[in-house]
């Protein structure tokens, strides 16, 4: 709710990644979340859109983002 404006159904977790950058450490957490009301707004980023997982793949994002990047695009997912 507090970043996308919706209500979700939370399901497991998929991945966890610790990652040290030289401020600070960041835990990040995934989730399967299934939407339940409302659609995704952009309420603290400047962009929100949907990709496949080759677009994915050629976006520019922190280096904590790569193992939930790397796990979205597997196909066991």
């Amino acid at each position: 709710m507090e970043e996308l404006g919706i209500e979700v159904d939370v399901g497991t977790m998929v991945e966890a990644v610790y990652h040290v950058y030289p401020e600070y450490p960041i835990l990040l957490l995934l989730y399967s979340c299934q939407i339940q009301k409302g659609t995704p707004k952009p309420l603290g980023s400047q962009d929100l859109r949907w990709v496949d997982s080759e677009e994915l793949k050629k976006l520019t994002m922190p280096p904590a983002d790569d193992p939930i990047r790397n796990r979205l695009c597997s196909p066991s997912l």
